[in-house]
């Protein structure tokens, strides 16, 4: 099991007022949400691990969305810490 440790991720909001998903996609809470939506706890996919390189890994836990601690002027919010699970699946 690898813990994934997150100091927050952002909630970018278009100048419509829709949440902006494809916005830095690695910092972004909504494309986070998407993948976890699309991949859940049963379908696999690659994680490219610090030091073990390319491997095939699944969410352990269900994804928590954290709480928004605070927006700012430039239309996007930051998520509090958080963590997320995943499990390897040789």
């Amino acid at each position: 099991i690898f813990t994934l440790s997150f100091p927050g991720m952002f909630w970018y909001v278009q100048s419509n007022g829709t949440i902006d998903r494809s916005l830095n996609e690695n910092r972004n809470m909504a494309a986070l949400i998407d993948f976890y939506e699309a991949h859940r706890m049963h379908q696999y996919f690659l994680y490219n691990h610090p030091s073990r390189g390319e491997i095939r890994v699944r969410f352990y836990k269900p994804l928590v969305v954290p709480k928004t601690m605070r927006s700012d002027s430039r239309r996007m919010g930051v998520t509090e810490p958080f963590d997320v699970q995943l499990i390897y699946e040789p």
